[in-house]
């Protein structure tokens, strides 16, 4: 492989869940992410949240659709970004992003070359396992039960 270099070697960074929000009928699990030695500044993320929230479709809930999503908010080295994604389709997970970097006065959706990086797919992957269990799994669907634990 030539040309490609990393910045800098990978290493974990601080998460944290922030409990459920209800909007309307969704349910919405929030998470937070930040670089090691910072603090998290959940106040900066107001724009790119109300954002977001325009995105969820309505029903929330449907035959399909439990209501149930999932808010990341990255506090990044290069820029914040807020990730939504919600589950439809009953095994599906539609999910956008948006973005502000240093010089940018608004969140904003993100390009092509932006998405959700290995940090927001440790959340993501722990949701997942959740979901699997508590939703559609060989148990009936216990909403209750996955939004009450976290993958952080």
């Amino acid at each position: 492989m030539t040309g490609f270099k990393p910045a800098r070697p990978f290493a974990p960074r601080p998460n944290r869940y922030l409990g459920a929000l209800p909007r309307k009928d969704w349910r919405i699990k929030r998470y937070a992410i930040w670089l090691e030695g910072e603090t998290f500044d959940e106040a900066r993320f107001d724009e790119g949240i109300r954002m977001a929230m325009r995105t969820l479709p309505e029903p929330a809930v449907t035959t399909d659709r439990p209501g149930a999503a999932i808010l990341i908010l990255h506090q990044g080295g290069t820029a914040d970004y807020v990730v939504l994604a919600w589950w439809d389709s009953e095994n599906e997970l539609p999910l956008h992003v948006w973005v502000r970097k240093p010089d940018e006065a608004n969140f904003r959706p993100a390009a092509p070359s932006e998405s959700v990086c290995v940090w927001d797919l440790d959340v993501l992957w722990g949701e997942r396992q959740l979901y699997v269990r508590h939703m559609i799994g060989e148990s009936a669907p216990d909403l209750e039960t996955y939004l009450s634990e976290s993958a952080a």
